[in-house]
């Protein structure tokens, strides 16, 4: 082979790799990796808001367990009878401490816009510590349900137990009082002692 024929197959090749590389991908090639996009950004999407839920959920739980905690306190502290009731109004749930009239939104610091929590409980309306069948119904939730400490900081002889106050994400319809299972946070009051625990998921109501 002489030089000119070797100088001319190099030139060659490489303007045949420079066309090659000059193509690009394939309209079939582009619509893929959209279509793999879009499905990765979707499953984050689901992803992201399940876990955002159930952070405001566990905001809310631990709102009200440190509520009932300071209950249980300024009754000890103060030795007299001290209660915190529970309710839902606009859509959120609520507390209030010894019948002050005075009722704040539950984890107020967190954004939780009307609707997104759910409340469940198994607390009578009609009387402090007593306890029946469990209901979400937001509606019937517009009551006050009560749990009173007395001046020990533990529960009248004549409670019912376990008091159980649950939070779950309400799905797309909160007003039919239907708590998405594996969000639900809980918190239950055990013994006369006042013994306060905490669940999640299943392990909840």
């Amino acid at each position: 082979m002489t030089k000119s024929y070797l100088f001319t197959m190099l030139i060659k090749s490489r303007f045949t790799s420079r066309q090659k590389a000059a193509k690009g991908f394939t309209l079939l090639e582009v619509l893929v990796v959209v279509l793999i996009i879009g499905i990765l950004a979707a499953t984050a999407g689901v992803s992201w808001n399940s876990f955002v839920n159930r952070q405001r959920v566990s905001a809310v739980q631990n709102a009200a367990q440190r509520a009932i905690e300071k209950a249980q306190l300024e009754a000890k502290s103060r030795q007299l009878s001290y209660s915190i009731s529970f309710k839902i109004e606009d859509n959120l749930p609520k507390v209030e401490f010894n019948n002050s009239g005075l009722w704040e939104t539950l984890a107020a610091g967190v954004d939780i816009k009307s609707g997104q929590v759910l409340m469940c409980t198994n607390l009578s309306d009609a009387k402090a510590n007593q306890v029946g069948t469990e209901t979400c119904d937001p509606s019937n939730l517009a009551t006050a349900r009560t749990i009173q400490f007395d001046y020990t900081g533990t529960l009248p002889t004549d409670t019912t137990l376990p008091i159980t106050i649950t939070f779950a994400d309400a799905g797309a319809n909160y007003s039919a009082g239907e708590p998405i299972v594996a969000s639900k946070r809980c918190v239950r009051v055990q013994t006369l002692l006042g013994a306060i625990t905490t669940g999640m998921g299943s392990g909840c109501p």
